[in-house]
């Protein structure tokens, strides 16, 4: 069955302020803005470097996805604990759930779902939008997901995702721009809030952050009444930028600080010296990979290349698999197979996501 979206033909739902088309957005940076989000870019590109255990790797990812999801949830009134929602996500990241679920329980599962699913690249449509919003809202309360309000707000919507289309702007002021701006369009009936708080991760990461999702920035954005409620106000009342901005560029800051401290605790990398560094390198970006191809990353011996092999098979970074000559050595992800089998449920689900 082909997924519809559409206008719906409902009077509207409610809209936030009524901002003139183009969306033209007005922000000054201070220096400690501007050099903390060059601390953000440099942090990130160091989160791609470290090079973990997939026992390891597995569970920081899934603290990081748990909160996230916690934070954007709870505040649409979603009653799951953190650690309710962090069982969910172990489960579901292990392949071991076990029957339907319902309610709370299963928008916690579109969630983790849309987190796991490949990134959704620029440039966007509204169709993106409505896609987004219909993974994370499938068979949670009664409006159909995937539907927006009157061709008004399909307009201020289609002209807001033109913009992020060719921003100026860096990675996290693009974000929270959109972000902004989205829920006062306030497209759809519920689950904005959700569906925006997505949206924004996912335009960090296509703007140059891909490694946002290891931090847990989602706590810090949303438990504060002042962030959430009276900072947006006050943009909306002087549809002035810079404050908010840099409130969220701090929050972010911060989140990168303590993934950095996490992960880097656990990297091996810093513990390999000679040729063991290259190997892990090399093994990262090849995924699976023969003795043969090994030596070809080091000027080292053949059995000195399969012993520190062996060694990365000890610490849980790679595996063996087969036997004499048609063993390979496979990088340890522990969630390549979760990932094969979202992409071929989204390949049944999703076709063209513009609106008809």
């Amino acid at each position: 069955m082909t997924k519809q979206y559409g206008i719906s033909g409902a009077e509207g739902y409610p809209a936030g302020h009524g901002r003139r088309m183009p969306f033209e957005p007005r922000l000054i940076l201070d220096l400690d803005s501007r050099s903390m989000m060059c601390e953000i870019d440099r942090m990130d590109r160091e989160l791609g470097g470290f090079l973990l255990s997939a026992e390891d790797y597995r569970e920081l990812v899934e603290d990081a996805y748990a909160s996230n999801i916690h934070w954007s949830t709870k505040i649409e009134g979603n009653r799951l604990t953190f650690e309710e929602v962090r069982g969910l996500t172990g489960l579901y990241s292990s392949g071991t759930l076990r029957g339907p679920r319902y309610g709370p329980e299963k928008e916690i599962l579109n969630h983790l779902h849309q987190m796991f699913s490949d990134r959704l690249p620029l440039p966007w449509t509204v169709g993106t939008v409505m896609r987004v919003h219909s993974i994370l809202l499938e068979g949670v309360g009664d409006q159909e997901p995937g539907m927006i309000g009157t061709e008004d707000v399909s307009g201020r919507l289609e002209s807001l995702v033109e913009w992020v289309n060719s921003s100026p702007y860096p990675a996290v002021i693009t974000s929270t721009l959109f972000l902004h701006e989205f829920e006062n369009i306030h497209p759809f009936d519920n689950g904005n809030g959700r569906t925006g708080m997505a949206l924004f991760r996912m335009l960090l990461q296509e703007y140059g952050l891909p490694n946002c999702h290891l931090c847990r920035f989602g706590e810090r954005l949303l438990s504060d009444g002042g962030m959430h409620h009276d900072l947006p106000e006050f943009t909306d009342s002087t549809e002035f930028y810079t404050e908010l901005v840099s409130r969220v560029i701090c929050s972010m800051h911060e989140a990168y600080v303590e993934a950095m401290d996490l992960f880097g605790s656990r990297d091996r990398l810093g513990h390999y010296d000679g040729d063991l560094r290259p190997l892990a390198r090399g093994a990262r970006s090849k995924k699976m990979f023969t003795l043969s191809e090994a030596c070809g990353w080091s000027d080292a011996g053949e059995q000195t290349i399969r012993s520190r092999l062996n060694v990365l098979v000890d610490d849980g970074v790679l595996r063996k698999e087969g036997k004499t000559r048609a063993m390979r050595y496979v990088f340890n992800d522990p969630f390549d197979g979760l990932r094969t089998v979202i992409d071929g449920v989204q390949a049944l689900r999703w076709t063209d996501p513009d609106p008809v």
